[in-house]
């Protein structure tokens, strides 16, 4: 219960207070309730120093725990820690476990060893020159004489001139060392191997060295550097003397009874050798790199070089060959310039093929020409389309027998060169004349490879008519009244990369009424009176009008091959400084990829 407290009232005899008997009765019950509480008396419980002290009233008075000498008194919640600083600081001396002796600074030290319980050097007093022996009867270190020294035998290992191991030789951390630059052999006897568990490791100080024969024989891989780190592996190997002997210098050598050869390969991938990735269009295989000495420095001489040539994909990786030499000119490496190439389909390149020895190269297939290529021999030109054309400008071609035989064309195609004899032989012509037939104009200049000159003609197949050039264009003789008739000029630009932009000149006429624009790709052309104005115009940006006089005749935006009719028909001329037939374009390809962009104008002359 809870101490009661005596009600008074609001004042002496209210009437509002406890009566007498309550009161009392409240003093009672509290005095019953305190003397629950009431302490007679403290007791110490087990042995030691006692805490409780006495007990004053109802106060119990307890004694305070000290810290001593290096010693700490700390309390936490209900625990009182005891802790001492640094044991056994300053000197002890007594009995220490049964024995004589001090301790000091915790180090003990003892005046006999015979202090020791398992020594006993005082029943047989040592004499000079013994050790203690164990003693397996008395379980004790006992004084004794052994023979030959310490260790059964030698009292110096260099003593023993036959050593031999017991066990495994434990290095425990140090070395093998030889004094000043003496040698450190090892020699297995007789056929016996040097068999080694771990790597060998020859650090930057050391080399490896052997005189006569090397073999390696094994069973798995020999790797000089690391598949499973960036440590590389280098190969040098020095020869000092020459030699042209097989076997000398580096020799791969294989003996078997199949008719296949053990490939000597050179292996490619990206990331490493623990995580292959692929490698991609543009890596190098293999550097074959070829140097000399040019006396201060070493400089590449020549480098075969295999590459990547195409997308890698699952079991297809094109690749090419490409072959570089020194010029001879140029100073330095940029003199190492590639000379030729192999493709994956089999197609050499080279500049210039010559015969290696003597003055006649053989050819003893036939020779293909690829579009928009030619074949040139002596001073004459055989391009793709069949036409023999000089080399030079103006240069007449003369075809001759040997001696007095004829010589026979069949399927003569004639321009407006001229085939003609010196008297000693016949001309004879096995078909019906006939002329070069061409799908446009620029077909046939381009097949003509030069400017046209007056007095040339071929067969339009589109206008299915004759045609004859002059004075300073292809006409339609009798096309009567001294009208010009339409005609189609076209130009190719050289390869582009998406959205990239080129320039097309375009042999047209001075001055001409433009029709339509046809594209072969998708593509913004644009027509300009000169090349000036072209260039200037070369920063605006597509679908900005160009300014007033800025030389644009006409511009068409395409999404694809097709054909824009320019209606009405726009006036074009060409406004160079001495006016030409040329016609200045520039198209931006637009058809998603690299392409060229073909640009074909319908025109007809209106200048001379």
């Amino acid at each position: 219960m809870a101490i009661q407290n005596i009600n008074l009232g609001t004042y002496a005899n209210d009437g509002t207070g406890d009566d007498l008997r309550a009161a009392f009765t409240k003093v009672n019950d509290n005095f019953d309730y305190i003397d629950t509480f009431a302490v007679i008396s403290g007791t110490n419980l087990g042995a030691g120093a006692p805490v409780f002290k006495t007990a004053n009233g109802g106060a119990l008075q307890f004694r305070t725990i000290a810290a001593g000498t290096n010693l700490t008194v700390s309390y936490d919640g209900n625990v009182i820690t005891v802790a001492a600083n640094n044991p056994f600081v300053g000197n002890v001396t007594g009995n220490v476990t049964g024995n004589a002796g001090t301790v000091t600074n915790g180090v003990y030290t003892t005046s006999s060893i015979n202090a020791l319980a398992d020594v006993d050097t005082s029943s047989t007093p040592p004499t000079n020159g013994q050790s203690l022996v164990w003693n397996t009867v008395a379980s004790q270190w006992k004084p004794a004489t052994v023979s030959g020294g310490i260790g059964g035998g030698i009292a110096d290992i260099v003593e023993d001139t036959s050593p031999q191991l017991g066990g495994n030789l434990d290095v425990n951390g140090y070395s093998i060392v030889s004094a000043g630059d003496g040698d450190i052999s090892i020699d297995p006897g007789g056929n016996g191997n040097i068999i080694l568990h771990g790597n060998l490791t020859i650090n930057s100080a050391g080399n490896f060295t052997k005189t006569g024969e090397i073999n390696f024989n094994p069973s798995a891989l020999t790797s000089f550097g690391s598949n499973s780190s960036a440590t590389d592996g280098n190969v040098y190997i020095t020869r000092n003397s020459y030699s042209s002997a097989i076997g000398q210098g580096f020799t791969f050598a294989q003996h078997h009874e199949t008719a296949d050869a053990v490939n000597f390969t050179f292996y490619r991938t990206r990331g490493t050798g623990n995580a292959q990735t692929s490698i991609i269009n543009g890596d190098d295989i293999i550097d074959l790199t070829f140097a000399g000495y040019e006396g201060s420095s070493t400089l590449g001489v020549g480098n075969i070089t295999c590459q990547a040539d195409g997308v890698v994909s699952t079991g297809k990786i094109p690749g090419r060959f490409r072959f570089a030499l020194h010029d001879g000119v140029t100073s330095g490496a940029f003199g190492l310039r590639a000379v030729a190439e192999l493709s994956s389909a089999g197609t050499w390149k080279v500049n210039t093929l010559s015969a290696y020895s003597g003055s006649t190269m053989s050819v003893l297939s036939n020779v293909s020409i690829g579009n928009n290529f030619s074949l040139s021999v002596g001073g004459m030109t055989l391009s793709q389309d069949g036409l023999i054309t000089s080399t030079s400008s103006n240069q007449s071609i003369t075809i001759r027998s040997n001696g007095i035989g004829n010589v026979a064309i069949e399927g003569i195609s004639i321009t407006s060169r001229q085939i003609a004899t010196d008297g000693n032989f016949a001309l004879q012509l096995m078909s019906v004349l006939q002329l070069p037939s061409y799908a446009s104009e620029a077909t046939a200049n381009s097949a003509v490879g030069a400017s046209p000159v007056s007095g040339m003609m071929y067969y339009d197949s589109t206008a299915n008519s004759i045609k004859i050039y002059g004075p300073s264009s292809w006409q339609i003789p009798g096309a009567g009244s001294g009208l010009f008739s339409r005609a189609s000029v076209a130009g190719t630009s050289a390869s582009l990369a998406d959205n990239a932009s080129g320039n097309i000149d375009i042999t047209g006429f001075k001055g001409y009424m433009l029709y339509k624009i046809q594209t072969s790709v998708a593509s913004w052309v644009r027509l300009y009176t000169d090349s000036t104005s072209r260039t200037a115009d070369a920063s605006r940006l597509e679908g900005v009008d160009p300014a007033p006089g800025a030389g644009v005749i006409a511009e068409v935006i395409t999404t694809g091959a097709s054909t824009i009719l320019i209606s009405p028909g726009a006036f074009g001329f060409n406004n160079e400084g001495t006016p030409t037939t040329n016609i200045p374009v520039r198209v931006t390809n637009k058809s998603g990829s690299t392409s060229t962009v073909t640009v074909t104008l319908v025109v007809v002359q209106l200048e001379a």
